[in-house]
């Protein structure tokens, strides 16, 4: 396994097909890599009137308020449905001697949208039970003795975050085995589980470099946010404008780059983990053009 292949070559990916830039914005990882600083009172001085009357909005507003935040959150989960099942099947056109069309991406990704949301589903019922056991297991422990629950702790947090990375390499196995084969569900969690319990270190491995990589880059996109928007928001503090004016301007400033930065990292690391399981499936580097979902096929 050449793993400094593996993030060189998803890199390449990543830069040279800048439409894929759309489907990393929203697929998983990539949306969350916008990178917006909201002040506070801590990282200023000044006054800010009118923050008080927070307090003063009707119910009903806040309640409208609360409905649109999580509307546009479950909008973007769905889109990284969409966009992750679009990505894998780019890579596996791209890398594997298909050719790649972005409307092919997309209707791939519109193919496999169910599919994702029961594979997401699956994932998340499944991170609750674990989560709820481990949690139980320690309440108990603390009852009987707190110095036992302590001492269960040191147990019972290194088990969560074993079973965070079974878990979480367990779903973008199964889901590149659903693109690139076009199983089902249940035969893709299969095929995942084998190639999990087989190549059990070299999963670990490209999991540490995918958290590794996620911390480096997530800092550098924050640097280079800051060098676009914190310029602006010091020229507005300087013009005597509000705090919170200011740093709307900087927002805004800072937007397209974010943009930017968001869709290109969802990219690298979608394929990062797409070229991973070509890895597995073909240890030789033997490349064997998968047949596409008739749907997308050029």
């Amino acid at each position: 396994m050449d793993y400094g292949r593996l993030v060189t070559r998803s890199f390449e990916i990543a830069w040279k097909y800048k439409s894929l830039w759309i489907f990393g914005l929203f697929a998983g990882g990539g949306w969350s890599n916008l990178n917006f600083d909201i002040p506070t009172r801590k990282s200023y001085s000044f006054d800010t009137p009118g923050l008080e009357n927070i307090l003063d909005i009707s119910p009903e507003k806040i309640v409208m308020f609360a409905i649109a935040v999580v509307t546009v959150i479950v909008v973007m989960i769905l889109l990284s449905f969409i966009s992750e099942a679009a990505l894998i099947d780019s890579v596996n056109r791209i890398d594997r001697g298909g050719r790649y069309r972005f409307m092919d991406a997309f209707s791939t990704g519109i193919d496999f949208f169910l599919r994702f949301l029961g594979v997401f589903l699956l994932g998340v019922f499944t991170g609750i039970v674990f989560t709820a056991i481990l949690a139980l297991a320690a309440v108990i422990f603390f009852k009987i003795h707190t110095a036992m629950g302590i001492l269960s702790l040191l147990a019972i947090i290194p088990l969560f975050l074993l079973g965070s990375f079974a878990i979480f390499s367990l779903i973008v196995l199964t889901q590149r085995v659903m693109v690139v084969r076009n199983v089902s569900i249940g035969d893709a969690l299969e095929e995942a589980y084998l190639l999990f319990r087989r190549n059990l270190s070299k999963t670990a491995i490209v999991f540490l470099i995918y958290i590794g990589l996620a911390i480096l880059l997530g800092i550098a996109a924050v640097i280079i946010w800051a060098i676009f928007s914190i310029p602006i928001a010091a020229l507005g503090l300087a013009a005597h404008m509000e705090p919170i004016s200011a740093f709307f301007a900087a927002l805004i400033v800072g937007l397209p780059v974010s943009l930017v930065l968001g869709g290109f990292l969802g990219v690298f690391f979608s394929s990062l983990y797409t070229l991973f399981y070509f890895q597995l499936v073909e240890p030789k580097g033997v490349a064997a053009p998968q047949t596409p979902p008739a749907s997308a096929t050029v």
